[in-house]
């Protein structure tokens, strides 16, 4: 999204790895699979069967993204709750 000024405004999830020089976005499992149910619903209008099979796979590693997503964040409660 962009400001007036025409400066990027970074989105909530937005991350900043210091000391590692790169950046990164941490996105919810909720996310993922709205961007699965995405692909799933534009590969529906699609009648090139090559375009709908690669929105299909997209659509299967978000939700792989997902599962994935939220194991870790049981994981990270996890470790939070033994802290406590």
């Amino acid at each position: 999204m962009r400001f007036r000024s025409g400066t990027l405004r970074r989105p909530a999830n937005f991350i900043d790895i210091i000391g590692e020089g790169f950046q990164c976005m941490v996105v919810s499992a909720a996310e993922y699979r709205q961007y699965a149910a995405e692909c799933l619903s534009l590969s529906e209008r699609l009648s090139n069967p090559l375009d709908k099979a690669r929105l299909i796979q997209m659509a299967q590693d978000f939700l792989s993204m997902a599962e994935k997503r939220d194991f870790l964040s049981m994981a990270e409660k996890e470790e939070r709750s033994m802290k406590e």
